[in-house]
């Protein structure tokens, strides 16, 4: 695509987007990405790819020494590398080579030389459900990714592994499977909660895309009190359906939540209100029977 063409798709884009709805702005933002295609020469797209780990490695290790949670705390005051030091104990130029990288992805701004301002995205990073999404894909999914050649060299690349021959990348590295990694590992079990309360919020939910009083409502049985409406399948928190909930207080019939037993135990008998907690194994039978609708939170 040339630049121009690239520069009149995204002003179209821009247009579209003041009035229009989630996939408008999604347009947009795919328009902006294709004009720094267009402007980019070949050898800087590839570049910039060859450094993107290290970005992610940067803002990593920013919420890990707390040099984020200090430039938020100052609430838009400029915060220097040297008093990072001071509040977080590392060394003044290690934090300065670091948050060269963090600044330039646009998680914090970069007032001056070694000097730091909070941002929007810097407030919403440090919270416990952004910085666990970072922790828990940062965490897994580098050691992956670093030993995956090594494992293609290896033993082939199963997308679907017939075991106990063959092993997933996960299994390759982790030696375990995803939830009883979880088990053994409280803290990123921790981050993985925690991102998945949060990781739809600022997004379109589902219900609202689709037309749920038009097309799921009107057909539910309102005579039988023991109708189930929605159940949403490795639903974790619970956190879809309070969302709808919230959207539809009046809709009728019970709404289950289903997960495994690592993330049912954690409501310790006190679900949220109006919703039903199941512990349910996916690969099992499912035990909710009748006409209903499910949810599958990505699993």
């Amino acid at each position: 695509m040339d630049l121009s063409t690239a520069i009149s798709d995204v002003q179209k884009a821009a247009q579209a987007d003041k009035n229009g709805t989630g996939q408008n702005h999604s347009e947009l933002l795919e328009a902006i990405r294709k004009l720094s295609l267009a402007a980019e020469t070949p050898a800087e797209t590839l570049m910039r790819m060859r450094f993107e780990p290290l970005q992610s490695a940067a803002i990593r290790l920013a919420l890990e020494g707390g040099f984020l949670d200090v430039i938020a705390a100052a609430d838009g005051k400029v915060v220097s590398a040297s008093e990072i030091a001071k509040a977080t104990g590392y060394d003044e130029l290690l934090i300065a080579r670091i948050m060269r990288l963090v600044t330039w992805t646009g998680v914090c701004d970069e007032a001056g030389e070694r000097q730091y301002r909070a941002i929007k995205e810097t407030h919403l990073i440090v919270t416990p459900g952004h910085a666990g999404g970072v922790k828990h894909h940062f965490d897994l999914f580098f050691p992956i990714g670093a030993n995956l050649v090594e494992y293609m060299k290896s033993t082939g690349f199963h997308q679907f592994p017939k075991k106990p021959q063959q092993q997933s990348p996960w299994e390759a590295i982790f030696k375990m499977g995803f939830f009883e990694f979880f088990a053994a590992n409280k803290d990123q079990r921790r981050y993985f909660d925690d991102y998945m309360a949060v990781r739809r919020k600022g997004l379109s939910s589902w219900h609202e895309v689709f037309p749920m009083n038009t097309e799921l409502v009107p057909g539910f049985s309102h005579s039988d009190p023991q109708a189930v409406l929605l159940v949403d399948v490795g639903g974790s928190w619970g956190h879809e359906l309070q969302s709808f909930q919230e959207a539809h207080p009046d809709a009728p019939g019970r709404l289950i939540v289903q997960d495994l037993p690592v993330m049912t135990e954690k409501f310790g008998g006190k679900a949220p209100a109006g919703i039903e907690v199941l512990t349910y194994d996916f690969f099992t039978p499912q035990p909710v029977k009748g006409k209903w609708c499910a949810q599958s939170s990505r699993v």
